[in-house]
């Protein structure tokens, strides 16, 4: 399926962010309500980060240690 045309992530959240953002995001010292409270910040950009190659890799982190509610 086609995603739709304006589907893409900001010109501020390119891939060089985002990979910075995982580098943090896999930090151990980072607890889990950090990682909530960022998952909450792109909550409008986790669609598109998810079908970007680099992106996907960041939503995958942030379901595996973010807590519960937020994973749902």
């Amino acid at each position: 399926p086609k995603l739709p045309a304006g589907l893409t992530l900001p010109d501020d959240l390119n891939s060089t962010v985002i990979r910075e953002c995982r580098r943090r995001v896999e930090h151990p010292a980072v607890t889990m309500e950090e990682i909530d409270a960022f998952s909450e910040q792109i909550l409008d950009y986790i669609l598109a980060a998810s079908v970007d190659p680099v992106g996907n890799i960041l939503v995958q982190k942030l379901i595996e240690r973010g807590s519960e509610e937020t994973r749902t």
